[in-house]
């Protein structure tokens, strides 16, 4: 590889990464538990932007089972997210930082 072309995509990584940021940042999945009773929305950043607990999910006398249940939808919609990250850098969405097409 010629170093010039090595120096020219180091000059377009900033903008590449600009780039990877806005998919991920644009990137929501939802997770849920409990037949949808708790549902959680995560970002391609993995930060949470909801949660949804249905009124029936909450029993002061078993905190324990809604614990898990939000556990479950968090842990379901992580899940998916991975799932969406990996087929997006699969099928090229995300631009290559160096080289490649």
């Amino acid at each position: 590889m010629n170093p010039f072309d090595v120096l020219k995509q180091l000059q377009d990584l900033p903008e590449r990464m600009q780039r990877i940021q806005e998919t991920l940042t644009e990137l929501r999945v939802t997770g849920s538990a409990g037949g949808g009773m708790v549902e959680v929305e995560v970002g391609g950043d993995f930060s949470v932007h909801r949660v949804k607990i249905d009124p029936e999910a909450v029993d002061p006398n078993d905190v324990a089972l809604l614990e898990d249940l939000v556990k479950a939808a968090l842990t379901n919609a992580l899940g998916k997210l991975r799932t969406e990250l990996v087929g997006k850098l699969q099928s090229g969405i995300f631009p290559p930082l160096l080289g490649g097409a």
